[in-house]
């Protein structure tokens, strides 16, 4: 008997390649996952599916990569080729962002009822654990039974403050904790949507910023994190889920959202509240990537990159890739010069938007 860990929330869908070497799930946490079995030729081994619990896994400053292979967190560490580094117990930690000028990155363990109890500051690249906070008081509201579901985390560059959300119930009641004591701050207002759809710092840790979804309904709320009241808050509608992936650009200005259909990639502005552009043509917005200066923004579409100038906001260039074994891109290298994606395996792969190639050998 083999567990497979990595879904966040109940599997919906199970299927085994013909050859019964390859398992697909799909699960309520909106991914599906593609697992590695042995055939039975050969001596049973633990499936491997690497996955990327983040929507902000590649860290500006060393450019090392936070995800998860099977159940263990892993560190890519960009400076020895991308030589990914697992992080043994970590089945219930989770990645919950990176500290400014490379200092490190933040963990949160979560109860298996959705409780979270301990804050950590880890070390890059190898994850060694510097400080360890108990997040206390827990908050109330969870029920005892309640099981660990989908969640967000996010955490201020500056190490201030820590946020965390967990389903439950078609609710996502949203906690903030100082990181420094592990001492509850305060719980922000419950928006009444159905699905939570992803959850930022600002790079500048100014903003905090909350996105939800429902029936075509958007919400995107943003946080003043001097005093924790709701500043902005930005609604549209739309016919699919348009904000299934997100990203807050270098100056903390702007607001990137997309998701799996045409036309969905978005670009917001924060301070105002008003739609700055929008991507016309086939480009999704499922998982966009800004240029470490935010004058381009990257999206996916058909198997192909999908260049965007935010300067006059036109098209600059599109390139296939080859998506049948790969994430979507991650990020761009510390240096700005390469977009990096994951493997479904745990290599990883980069570009140069540039050249439009792909680049053989990582530094």
């Amino acid at each position: 008997q083999t567990i497979l860990h990595g879904h966040e929330a109940t599997v919906t869908a199970l299927a085994f390649s013909p050859d019964g070497r390859w398992l697909t799930s799909a699960a309520n946490d909106h991914s599906i996952r593609l697992w590695a079995i042995a055939p039975a030729a050969v001596a049973p081994t633990t499936p491997t599916s690497a996955t990327i619990p983040s929507d902000s896994p590649v860290d500006s400053v060393t450019g090392c990569i936070i995800g998860r292979v099977g159940a263990e967190l892993t560190v890519w560490d960009a400076q020895q080729g991308y030589a990914p580094h697992s992080l043994p117990g970590t089945e219930r930690i989770f990645h919950a962002g990176f500290l400014a000028r490379g200092a490190g990155f933040v963990t949160v363990e979560m109860a298996t009822n959705g409780i979270p109890t301990h804050a950590e500051i880890r070390r890059l690249p190898d994850g060694a654990v510097q400080t360890r906070r108990k997040l206390r008081p827990a908050p109330e509201g969870l029920p005892p039974e309640a099981q660990l579901g989908h969640h967000y985390q996010a955490v201020s560059p500056d190490g201030q403050w820590l946020a965390v959300s967990q389903a439950i119930d078609r609710k996502s009641p949203l906690y903030v904790y100082a990181l420094g004591t592990g001492k509850f701050v305060v719980g922000l207002p419950e928006p009444g949507f159905e699905i939570m759809c992803g959850l930022h710092s600002s790079p500048d840790g100014h903003w905090l910023v909350r996105l939800d979804c429902a029936s075509g309904e958007n919400s995107i709320a943003i946080y003043d994190t001097g005093n924790w009241r709701q500043v902005q808050e930005i609604r549209f509608h739309s016919a699919g889920l348009d904000l299934m992936g997100s990203a807050i650009d270098p100056t903390s200005r702007f607001i990137a959202t997309g998701g799996p259909n045409e036309s969905s990639l978005r670009v917001w502005d924060l301070l105002t509240g008003r739609l700055t552009a929008q991507c016309s043509g086939g480009a999704l917005g499922w998982h966009p990537v800004w240029s470490r200066d935010g004058r381009t923004l990257t999206a996916t579409q058909d198997g192909s990159f999908w260049v965007w100038s935010m300067i006059v906001f036109r098209e600059l260039a599109a390139f296939p890739v080859e998506w049948n074994n790969m994430r979507f891109p991650l990020g761009f290298t510390a240096d700005g010069r390469a977009l990096v994606a994951l493997t479904w395996e745990g290599r990883v792969k980069a570009w140069s938007p540039r050249t439009l190639a792909e680049i053989d050998r990582l530094p």
